[in-house]
């Protein structure tokens, strides 16, 4: 009888396993940590799932995580980011030859992979720069009304010098387009893309000149996601110490 209780215990856990690992990685677990700016555990989640054993739902998930790890992985100097570039590179060009993401959502992602190039090599500029707005451009015309692609064409306005197309004032009126369309066709709780997106509608605010727009703005982030350390933490105190002088 001892046998057969150890097996039943054996196999309950065997079955609540996977439950464990794939709550490990949820939306929200994933949301809390680039809140708290664990981008460590993005890698982890990224590295423990391959890719071909994904189903399609989760191919589309993963791009997005992609999507978002690499730009930080840049900035921060991480040996491995051109090798993440590459797989993700990989992945939308697969995705997109079988007809699993539309030809806007494969531009706006051609066009991050062109930004990242340039970020990691920055004689590219009148190569990957040049593609990378031509490549966000065309996404726009496509799926003008898609917050995902105002996003990242607002990002692109936003850091792009003014002569390969940057304006930070229309920046500004895509990212506040993009919140008012992710609030109203998007399930965006534990998005990050949301919750980044709302943080770029402060910078822009900050970079125009109007700096208590910017702190108002940051308190109404924290009103409802409290926990944005790099807001509450770095960039607000510093938002306020330069109203201040």
């Amino acid at each position: 009888m001892q046998t057969k209780h150890d097996f039943l215990i054996l196999l309950s856990a065997l079955l609540l396993c996977p439950v464990f690992i794939c709550a490990q990685y949820s939306d929200k677990d994933l949301y809390n940590a680039y809140l708290r700016r664990d981008m460590d555990h993005w890698k982890q989640y990224l590295d423990e799932n391959a890719w071909q054993t994904l189903s399609l739902s989760e191919k589309k998930r993963y791009l997005n995580y992609e999507y978002g790890y690499i730009a930080p992985a840049i900035d921060t100097k991480k040996p491995w980011a051109e090798d993440y570039l590459k797989a993700f590179e990989r992945h939308v060009e697969e995705m997109y030859k079988a007809k699993h993401i539309s030809e806007a959502h494969y531009n706006m992602y051609m066009s991050s992979v062109c930004a990242y190039d340039f970020m990691l090599n920055r004689g590219h500029l009148l190569s990957s720069g040049v593609k990378s707005f031509k490549h966000v451009k065309k996404a726009t015309e496509l799926a003008p009304e898609d917050p995902f692609v105002l996003t990242l064409m607002a990002n692109v306005e936003f850091y792009a010098p003014s002569a390969f197309g940057g304006d930070k004032e229309h920046a500004l009126q895509l990212f506040q387009k993009a919140r008012r369309l992710f609030e109203t066709t998007t399930t965006y709780e534990y998005l990050w893309n949301y919750a980044s997106m709302r943080l770029c509608i402060a910078q822009c605010y900050e970079k125009t000149g109007e700096v208590e727009k910017a702190i108002s703005t940051c308190q109404e982030i924290l009103e409802s996601i409290p926990d944005f350390s790099y807001i509450r933490d770095e960039y607000l105190p510093r938002l306020q110490q330069t109203a201040r002088k």
